[in-house]
């Protein structure tokens, strides 16, 4: 289902709710069509009293949210209609879902904005501590297996906090951390390249909740917003505690999204090992259809891998006016193009390699970040 049919089907919706209510009304039924919204009197507050033309009830397709700026109503397009005995089907909502997937753009007040507060308090507050996880997981450290730790002083790593290890199954886990060391998601890698198992495979917060807890994330996530202030207003304007718990998964595996600095340089890359060579980086961990979710922050940057999809990813974001890192201009000008270098740790490694006649150049590197779309040809 495309965003225009999804569209639709919600101004429909809206038109039945206003047909029922104002049947003898017909300026109170027109329904008023934006770029960006739709516009209608508000059915909660009837609005304006002295003029039925007056319209100040809207739904924003950006965020799928409904707002009144007549009597402050605010909630999810889901809860909007089941105020009013109008339900969405199946489908439409999950067309809904992706749809706020794909336009869901970062605040880049985040240290502000009330949501992204509440937001962000609710996945500290549901982060599992380290020693409780590797218990659970039946996990060591990762420094205190020599596996593991070859495997991590192989690739130059040396952040190992961030790492558990599972003796049994030869996996390595990658963590997503908050600034306390306690866990809100993670990767795991197969160290074993005979294994029929996935190479990799992610876990969102709420996958993480059933393993440990064997239990659904919901009912935590419930008793926690019920005492915070604001709470019940965030789960109406997210359609429930499932836009709840969706939104908690997709920043689960936006790796460091609870360490990082919002006001300074801010560098996006897709793999969380990558990201531990960047000062103040965010890594997307496959999480590509996310990778539009910071650009409204004036200080982001983004560093793809230096492969056809990460290069795709470049170009479309250098031609959008976004800076993005111009691979082969900085190979060219380390005279390392002709390695085979596909993301941050793999060339991390070969300067280790090569340090006798290449030295990392911060302003360098840089200075091959460019928002200029003529450049797209040196990635």
């Amino acid at each position: 289902m495309n965003a225009e049919n999804v569209k639709n089907i919600i101004t429909q919706n809206v038109q039945q709710i206003l047909d029922k209510k104002y049947k003898s009304e017909p300026n109170r039924r027109k329904i008023d069509v934006y770029n960006d919204r739709i516009g209608f009197n508000c059915p909660i507050c009837d609005d304006s009293v002295r003029d039925s033309r007056k319209k100040r009830g809207n739904i924003y397709w950006d965020s799928m949210v409904f707002h009144c700026y007549n009597c402050s109503a605010h909630m999810g397009v889901n809860y909007f209609m089941k105020q009013f005995g109008e339900t969405l089907d199946v489908n439409t909502k999950l067309a809904i879902k992706e749809y706020k997937t794909e336009h869901t753009r970062f605040s880049s007040s985040t240290s502000v904005n009330s949501t992204n507060l509440i937001l962000f308090s609710l996945l500290n507050k549901l982060a599992v501590p380290y020693n409780l996880f590797l218990k659970v997981n039946h996990l060591v450290p990762a420094s205190k297996n020599k596996t593991s730790l070859d495997y991590l002083k192989s690739r130059l790593i040396n952040k190992y906090s961030k790492f558990a290890y599972s003796e049994k199954t030869n996996e390595l886990y990658v963590l997503n951390v908050n600034n306390s060391g306690a866990i809100i998601g993670y990767q795991i890698r197969q160290l074993d390249k005979n294994s029929p198992r996935p190479r990799y495979m992610s876990f969102r917060i709420s996958n993480m909740y059933r393993i440990i807890f064997n239990k659904k994330i919901d009912t935590y996530v419930q008793n926690i917003l019920s005492t915070v202030d604001g709470g019940e207003q965030y789960i109406e304007t997210e359609d429930g505690i499932e836009g709840v718990v969706d939104n908690l998964d997709k920043l689960s595996l936006l790796f460091n999204i609870l360490t990082v600095d919002f006001s300074r340089d801010l560098t996006i890359c897709e793999g969380p090992i990558d990201s531990m060579f960047i000062n103040n980086c965010i890594a997307l961990c496959g999480a590509s259809k996310l990778n539009n979710y910071f650009d409204d922050i004036p200080c982001v940057r983004y560093l793809f891998d230096n492969d056809i999809t990460g290069k795709e990813h470049s170009i479309n974001k250098v031609k959008d006016g976004k800076k993005t890192f111009l691979w082969n201009k900085y190979l060219d000008e380390i005279g390392l193009r002709d390695s085979k270098i596909k993301d941050m740790n793999d060339l991390v490694i070969e300067l280790y390699r090569n340090r006798n006649r290449v030295k990392f150049d911060v302003d360098m590197f840089n200075r091959c970040f460019s928002d200029n779309e003529l450049d797209a040809v040196y990635i």
